[in-house]
């Protein structure tokens, strides 16, 4: 009677029960939030009106580099949404970057400049 589970294995839906059950166990486990790019949501603003205006913000990733393109394609974003319509040319500044864990962080601030 305990082992009566094996019965089931004689056939193909027996072996794809136990291959099913184990894959929903493992594979969860195997992509954990420490494996994925991240945004951070906040970002500071300081605005003076006009182009006077410096943004920062942050973004994490496996990869230094990639952690950093994320950080400066969200202070992007949020420069295009309070600048709107005016014409400008970001400038962009490294402020730093430090592991967290097993990812990498980027901080990136962003300062819009009068194109020529």
């Amino acid at each position: 009677m305990r082992f009566s589970f094996l019965v089931h294995l004689r056939n193909w839906r027996g072996w794809s029960l136990l291959f099913g059950t184990l894959a929903l166990g493992f594979l969860p486990s195997c992509s954990g939030p420490n494996l994925r790019s991240s945004y951070d949501p906040t970002y500071e603003v300081i605005d003076r009106g006009g182009l006077d205006v410096l943004i920062r913000g942050r973004a994490c990733a496996v990869e230094e580099q990639e952690a950093e393109r994320l950080a400066r394609e969200t202070v992007g974003f949020h420069l295009r949404s309070v600048v709107k319509g005016e014409r400008y040319l970001p400038k962009f500044r490294t402020v730093r970057v430090y592991s967290d864990g097993n990812r990498w962080c980027a901080e990136v601030a962003v300062r819009p400049q009068k194109p020529d």
